[in-house]
């Protein structure tokens, strides 16, 4: 289980100022969206965004989508959406094909176990 899992969970919410708009562009399982949903409806905070969904995709019968104060993108913030991001994806992509080609190391390892890039400091 990643120590990521639900951290943003009611205890969090609940530590929020009224004020707060909380925002995710990271990983749906980062936040308990039951949760925030609660915290919309009770009026915790006072909105949210986000990018990202567990489950994902979000069913069309998620409580989710009628929360108000909640805006749902449709996972586009990580996407291809600018040009350089596309750019910067396919240089990575070539360079691990050569190097895999040639019995190199590849970059960008994600590790299973914690769900994130392995050498993230390099």
């Amino acid at each position: 289980m990643l120590r990521t899992y639900k951290l943003f969970n009611q205890e969090k919410f609940d530590l929020m100022k009224e004020n707060a708009i909380f925002l995710n562009v990271g990983r749906g399982t980062n936040v308990d969206l039951e949760a925030l949903c609660d915290a919309l409806e009770a009026k915790k905070i006072a909105g949210a965004g986000i990018d990202v969904t567990d489950p994902e995709p979000l069913p069309k019968g998620h409580r989710a989508w009628q929360t108000p104060r909640l805006l749902i993108t449709p996972h586009a913030s990580g996407g291809y959406t600018l040009p350089e991001t596309w750019r910067r994806f396919m240089k990575i992509l070539e360079k691990n094909l050569e190097a895999y080609a040639n019995g190199k190391d590849l970059t960008n390892i994600v590790d299973m176990k914690t769900g994130y890039k392995r050498n993230a400091h390099k």
